[in-house]
């Protein structure tokens, strides 16, 4: 994230995982079932109980947590913000790699009997693949609720950064006026006495 060295320090006090954090990750695994559940209930009404409406759902559970992998990269933009998130080569390269296993599975005889799925036509792999985006799509829109609705951390608010930082957000310019009364004596050639002066007036 671009603006992330932007942000006040994370106050110490607070847990890793506060409430808004667990209510977060409630929903986000709550409709990734929804999805998976939804291609199961599919193949159980189309096939009956068996090992194809078991594929169904297996496929479409391993799908939504690889592609819930690019909502993890920020808990404040989403895939719809037009100011994108800079690309990540090996995140890129591992989703690749995994979705290539991922269909290896599904195609190669000897690895769907290991893992026990049978092969899908083309009608349940788009069902599937719907399956597997929706929970994304939902996550990401709720990203930008949230964020309209103040859900979000303090400390990812704008504006609010001064609130949520254990330290104050006007630090630094003191600091900076603290060093130009030191030194503008200097500068402007004053007398020792007057610049002894000003160091207790700072002080």
């Amino acid at each position: 994230e671009n603006d992330l060295m932007n942000r006040p320090p994370r106050d110490p006090k607070t847990p890793i995982i506060n409430r808004a954090d667990l209510k977060r990750i409630t929903f986000e695994s709550a409709v990734m079932s929804a999805g998976s559940l939804g291609a199961y209930g599919y193949g159980l009404l189309m096939y009956g109980m068996g090992a194809k409406a078991g594929t169904m759902a297996f496929m479409s559970l391993t799908l939504s947590q690889l592609l819930h992998t690019v909502s993890c990269r920020s808990e404040k933009h989403s895939i719809f913000d037009k100011k994108k998130l800079p690309s990540n080569k090996f995140l890129n390269i591992a989703l690749g790699g995994s979705f290539a296993l991922q269909a290896l599975a599904i195609t190669v005889p000897g690895l769907r009997g290991l893992l026990g799925i049978v092969p899908v036509n083309l009608l349940d792999s788009l069902l599937i693949g719907g399956s597997a985006v929706l929970p994304l799509l939902v996550n990401e829109v709720s990203k930008n609720k949230r964020q309209e609705a103040g859900r979000l951390p303090a400390q990812e608010q704008p504006g609010r950064n001064s609130a949520a930082s254990p330290y104050p957000s006007h630090q630094g310019s003191e600091n900076k006026n603290v060093l130009i009364n030191y030194i503008s004596p200097i500068l402007t050639e004053r007398s020792p006495e007057s610049f002894g002066d000003e160091r207790g007036i700072v002080r």
